[in-house]
């Protein structure tokens, strides 16, 4: 199977348990499990042995307190400190920020979500009021 990207050698942990694999990547997708003994056909091979690859967590719930509040943590800093610890998805949850995030008039305001390196959602406040819209990048 030729791919983009092969993650190779290393012990994977899926739901089933951890065991020997390559990671076939095509389309920034996972399209595969090959057999660790098979030389990958891909683009890319990023050597994994000796290593653990996990899948990326998802944090069902941030506080990214922009605009308004960036001193205390924006989309930027947040996103990036979330990627280091393995998280590729967050749910933004607009508490803090200012103007609040609680129309869709709010959501559409500049923010630094632009430069997150990671996948991100807003989430509805709790009285289930909140943007409509939504950013998968």
């Amino acid at each position: 199977m030729k791919t983009e990207t092969a993650i190779a050698g290393g012990l994977v942990a899926t739901d089933t348990g951890a065991f020997p694999a390559t990671v076939a990547i095509a389309g920034g997708r996972v399209v595969g499990l090959v057999d660790p003994s098979e030389r990958p056909d891909a683009d890319e091979v990023i050597d994994a042995r000796d290593r653990l690859v996990l899948p990326g967590c998802i944090d069902p719930h941030v506080h990214f307190n922009e605009p308004g509040r960036t001193h205390w943590e924006g989309f930027e800093t947040g996103s990036m400190s979330a990627a280091a610890g393995g998280v590729t998805t967050v749910i933004e949850m607009p508490l803090n920020a200012n103007p609040p995030t609680v129309d869709a008039a709010a959501f559409a305001l500049p923010c630094g979500a632009a430069s997150s390196p990671i996948t991100w959602r807003p989430s509805k406040d709790c009285s289930g009021r909140g943007p409509s819209a939504t950013r998968l990048s």
